[in-house]
């Protein structure tokens, strides 16, 4: 996939979950404001994201220059559009988050989504949800960039090694909760938990059958 395709494969996933967090999400916390006054700030923050996008890419553009500085900024303009465009991803990450994507499946079928959604995008949004919040889940709402990348190409998503980045991922996880133990009260452990618990299981059940055998045979005896 080259790079045009990537941006725009992007910038479909980010207008579908941009309509989600503005039919669904920011409702809801408007609703919660007039609640509780205290639970703008998060929302003030995302807003002001927007803003200072565009004041630093003005800045940075040299757009808010005197005449006497405008060579001067002409010659970093290029550093300029450079840093705009990452403020500008900046951004359109904030929409990338779980509860986004909850909304856009969970409405798949809705009117209003029908003709946005089709089962190749929803197939990825599931794909991110898996990712986010199973085999490599992570303490925030938000959608990690490496997550968004491997699923944007599909075939590169199937060409992976999924087994072994969760087996290191929990390997990971698990060695950095023991340095972490001695220190902090009950630190988290990150990674795909849910293959301790299987482990565990399988083990008890190893554990329970083999007694059962002793037994048998010790009651026989």
């Amino acid at each position: 996939m080259g790079q045009s395709q990537y941006d725009n494969a992007y910038d479909e996933l980010f207008k579908i979950l941009k309509y989600a967090h503005d039919k669904w999400i920011l409702p809801q916390k408007q609703e919660k404001a007039k609640v509780d006054p205290r639970s703008t700030s998060e929302e003030k923050g995302a807003s002001q994201v927007d803003h200072q996008s565009t004041s630093d890419a003005d800045r940075v553009m040299g757009n808010d220059q005197d005449e006497e500085d405008k060579e001067k900024g002409a010659s970093d303009a290029d550093k300029g559009k450079v840093k705009a465009k990452d403020l500008t991803k900046a951004y359109k990450r904030k929409v990338f988050t779980t509860k986004a994507i909850q909304h856009v499946l969970e409405h798949k079928n809705d009117k209003e989504m029908k003709n946005q959604v089709n089962d190749e995008l929803a197939i990825k949004f599931f794909c991110i949800l898996v990712l986010n919040k199973l085999l490599l889940p992570t303490a925030g709402n938000q959608i990690p960039k490496p997550v968004i990348e491997a699923v944007i190409d599909t075939e590169k998503l199937k060409a992976v090694d999924w087994c072994t980045i969760i087996y290191k991922a929990l390997r990971d996880g698990i060695r950095s909760w023991k340095e972490k133990y001695v220190e902090t009260k009950n630190p988290p452990i990150t990674g795909c938990v849910y293959l301790l618990i299987v482990s565990i299981l399988l083990f008890s059940f190893c554990v329970q059958k083999h007694l059962c055998i002793v037994l048998s045979k010790w009651e026989l005896n």
